[in-house]
């Protein structure tokens, strides 16, 4: 884990972090939208695993490759 700043969201230009990928960021809004993901980061990743959705979301978007 680095401790470098985060990198802006080239959209909405704040800090590109997992929870604005996942519930803000308006870019991924469709998919999101389509693929049934919670504005709440706790409901989307899950207590225990995270939604099915989430992984086709990550194709979709095509952030599956930046992982």
């Amino acid at each position: 884990m680095s401790q470098d700043e985060p990198s802006s969201c080239t959209t909405c230009g704040v800090a590109l972090t997992i929870k604005h990928i996942l519930t803000e960021c308006f870019a991924y809004l469709d998919a999101r939208n389509r693929n049934h993901l919670s504005s709440d980061l706790y409901n989307t990743l899950g207590p225990v695993l995270p939604s099915p959705n989430i992984f086709v979301f990550f194709q979709e978007t095509g952030l599956d490759k930046l992982i």
